[in-house]
């Protein structure tokens, strides 16, 4: 009779697992990526001109704003005072040597930003960059 109901719990547990979800693998940071947002919090310039290929294009989606290469790192003067305060945190949702996708939280003193930046990668370069906002917070991130 212990035996019997042993199975049974078994057969039950192994059915349980079964429906069970398993979790979501962790995306890595593509090299890429991890270097723009580096060099993103320190508004760095140079890094910038090495990363980004020459004919690439940075959409701000939440601004209407489509950016040529030397145009965002003159953009990076007005960053620069902006994030000296600010936390940068992401989480990858997906990627492989040709594209990215990162969500990106932007911690301000004063305000919270949620953005999916999704990056385009040409060989060793980044041949687009796009940035979308998903919520005036982080709640949750």
């Amino acid at each position: 009779m212990r035996q019997i109901r042993y199975r049974a719990m078994l057969a039950v547990g192994i059915l349980m697992s079964a429906a069970m979800p398993l979790p979501a693998a962790a995306v890595d940071m593509p090299p890429l990526a991890a270097q723009w947002y580096a060099a993103l919090q320190t508004a760095d310039r140079n890094a910038f001109l090495k990363l980004i290929a020459q004919d690439a294009k940075i959409d701000l989606r939440q601004l209407d704003i489509v950016q040529s290469r030397d145009e965002f790192i003159e953009s990076l003067d007005n960053w620069e005072d902006v994030v000296r305060d600010a936390k940068i945190e992401t989480k990858p949702i997906s990627g492989d040597p040709a594209n990215a996708v990162i969500d990106v939280c932007y911690r301000f003193p004063s305000n919270q930003r949620l953005n999916r930046e999704t990056f385009v990668f040409a060989g060793a370069v980044i041949a687009n960059q796009t940035q979308e906002l998903i919520a005036e917070n982080c709640d949750g991130f």
